[in-house]
């Protein structure tokens, strides 16, 4: 994607260290359009990323319609999930051939890479989807035993915790255990990922923190939090997000 927001929001910092978002007038905006055309980082017109998107977007369209509805499970912006049938293979191997020879008369390949090819990934066994970007599926692996994986925007594939004093790794696979169990209320403990928070008013103190005494004074603290799997893309009262912080992780 080569897409992005020209004009930006502003926000400043008032006394009580709380942002706020600032109104730009038809000058403020004009001068970022300039600042952004005029900087030789900005080498691609926005019309490009427009074009090149739409593009892209139609593309994934018509696999879908070369899978049919009906065998569709899921898609994501370059990949489409779907139940395999004798019938949507020979159109997506159409599909493909039609790709390749669009690539090969524009000159757009390197060795056996052709632009805009559909490739195939590892077949599946199981598919569970929640909403966008929150996926679990049973994967086929090189040695041809399936195991789990998991795609969730923001959980990270593992992650590393302190438990008894020890360094324990974990990945999301492993802690979601089922594919069933991709489900609305399940709660990532392991692999809920991090917040930094801030610590602007305390004096110096020391604390225990995984066995060690730490001196902490005005600082900034990563800490391990958790994320509940949500089965909208809306949670009341919060912003716009898949996943819900429900607990720190102490």
């Amino acid at each position: 994607m080569t897409a992005t927001a020209i004009i930006r929001d502003s926000y400043k910092m008032n006394d009580d260290y709380i942002l706020k978002k600032q109104p730009q007038d038809d000058d403020d905006k004009e001068s970022a359009l300039n600042k952004y055309y005029r900087s030789y980082n900005n080498f691609m017109p926005y019309q490009y990323a427009i074009y090149t998107t739409a593009h892209a977007r139609d593309a994934l369209f018509t696999m879908i319609e070369c899978v049919g509805y009906d065998n569709f499970l899921y898609c994501d912006t370059d990949s489409v999930f779907y139940i395999e049938t004798p019938e949507n293979k020979i159109k997506m191997d159409a599909y493909g051939e039609q790709c390749r020879k669009r690539a090969v008369d524009g000159g757009a390949y390197v060795g056996s890479k052709f632009l805009g090819e559909p490739t195939d990934e590892p077949p599946l066994r199981a598919f569970r989807a929640i909403h966008s970007k929150c996926y679990a599926m049973e994967e086929m692996n090189k040695h041809g035993d399936y195991e789990l994986n998991v795609v969730i925007a923001g959980i990270p594939k593992g992650a590393t915790k302190w438990i008894d004093g020890k360094p324990v790794f974990m990945t999301n696979a492993q802690e979601l255990g089922d594919i069933d169990n991709l489900a609305d209320g399940f709660v990532f403990e392991h692999c809920g990922g991090t917040r930094c928070v801030y610590n602007d008013e305390r004096g110096i103190e020391h604390i225990e923190i995984n066995g060690h005494m730490t001196e902490l004074a005005t600082s900034a603290v990563i800490e391990n939090i958790s994320k509940e799997i949500s089965d909208t893309m809306y949670t009341a009262g919060k912003d716009y997000t898949p996943l819900n912080i429900v607990q720190d992780a102490q």
